[in-house]
């Protein structure tokens, strides 16, 4: 079953589709993903399979067999060209996902993702989803199916209030973003049961993938959903600017002598979305601001209050972002966050990481760790066997993002390799 309603956004000479949706296949792998712990899913579907007579040993032992994928659907391969800041790369998790959302059976998303995955891994992964088809069907989709169709209507209805198609036009040229007529922008609904709880929204190539309190159509909270929705497309918008864009806009800010310039580059992604998603978008839906929070992150949050009006003024303007904007920008973070230098939750922010994990499920536990006590938006991580490599360790060395190093009492000779190779770390 899937259910589909379509915006047309005309830019210059253009014409974009974004279509709302909700797809079986996007649900089932979604849910997949959420009950094997995935970051950024829902806890409160997590915990609704949870505490169901479906978690038994047969299905734990399946959700282990998908975990163990891990390690294939993170390959990637990297876009030549664009800053290495911006981390312009695809997974292949990310390439599952997409095509799932326009997958109409498991033999369909089969066929469109072979070769993704090893022959053995795709069965295995087949295997999993056909095992959790039923389970999905009965424990989710026969009851929340109809109303997460009635929510999806409602979303449309607020997305022709708004005049999505042209406040999108707007932004886009706003960022300098391109995109092809011929793909369509797909946000894909996905059940979570009750009125409040953990919902999500994450974007992954044309892709938008949201969850749906579908037992709550209150107004004010359609509203804030669509604001979240607006802000995970502007997230697509920022990595679809063209390489040239890209680089001049980093060349904006590496040629500013403020302390506070990284800083400042690092959190204009999420501040931007939230500004627009979360401020102006919202406000279209409502008729006013947001007066609670925007984001659950102090600096996000603030910051984007902070650059509101002149993010909106320039939009107003037809204006592209350019080198004027940047030094606002920098210049509003000073202002703001003065102390930011000194700050843990400003430096963890992002982080490269060097350690040499045992396996991919103590490489999850440090991840997780890590995240569990520090809002880490980005983490890289690098083994030391990278650092032999000279390519991987130029990479290494060329991060600008705060460096954190990771090893085990067993693992002390390294930490003796890597003092010589990288003298200020003796004091410590």
């Amino acid at each position: 079953m899937a259910f589909s309603a379509y915006a047309q956004t005309n830019m210059p000479s253009q014409t974009i589709t974004v279509r709302y949706q909700f797809n079986f296949i996007h649900c089932l792998y979604n849910f997949l993903e959420t009950i094997s712990g995935e970051f950024g899913t829902s806890e409160t579907l997590r915990d609704y399979f949870e505490k169901s007579d479906f978690n038994t040993p047969h299905y734990q032992q399946l959700i282990q067999d998908f975990n163990e994928l891990d390690s294939h659907t993170a390959y990637y391969y990297e876009y030549r060209g664009y800053p290495q800041s911006r981390n312009m790369v695809r997974s292949i998790h990310e390439f599952l996902i997409a095509m799932s959302a326009s997958s109409q059976n498991l033999d369909d998303f089969s066929y469109r993702t072979v070769g993704l995955l090893t022959f053995s891994e795709h069965k295995k992964l087949m295997h999993i989803l056909r095992e959790f088809e039923p389970v999905y069907q009965k424990l989710i989709w026969e009851k929340y199916a109809p109303l997460l169709q009635i929510y999806t209507e409602k979303m449309q209805q607020l997305a022709g209030k708004v005049k999505l198609p042209e406040l999108f036009t707007q932004v886009t040229h706003f960022y300098g973003a391109e995109w092809s007529i011929e793909i369509p922008f797909i946000v894909s609904f996905y059940p979570i049961p009750g009125r409040t709880g953990h919902s999500t929204a994450t974007p992954n190539i044309n892709v938008e993938t949201v969850g749906a309190m579908v037992e709550n159509t209150d107004s004010h909270d359609l509203a804030q959903n669509f604001g979240v929705i607006f802000h995970e497309m502007c997230h697509i918008l920022f990595d679809a600017e063209s390489a040239v864009q890209q680089n001049q806009l980093e060349s904006y800010f590496l040629k500013h002598s403020s302390p506070y310039t990284l800083y400042t580059y690092q959190l204009l992604n999420e501040s931007l979305a939230t500004a627009l998603g979360n401020g102006l978008a919202y406000e279209k839906a409502t008729g006013q601001l947001d007066a609670k929070s925007w984001y659950n992150d102090i600096y996000i949050d603030t910051f984007a209050k902070a650059i509101h009006p002149f993010v909106v003024d320039y939009i107003q303007q037809k204006k592209q972002i350019d080198s004027d904007f940047v030094v606002t920008l920098i210049q509003t973070f000073e202002k703001t966050f003065p102390n930011a230098l000194y700050a843990y939750d400003n430096l963890m922010r992002n982080v490269v990481l060097l350690v040499q994990s045992e396996n991919s499920k103590e490489d999850r536990w440090i991840r997780s760790t890590l995240r569990k006590f520090f809002r880490v938006a980005s983490l890289k991580s690098f083994s030391f066997n990278d650092l032999a490599n000279t390519e991987m360790n130029n990479y290494y060395q060329s991060e600008q993002s705060t460096r954190m190093v990771i090893i085990t009492q067993k693992q002390m000779p390294l930490l003796k390799n890597l003092i010589e190779e990288y003298p200020p770390l003796k004091p410590y």
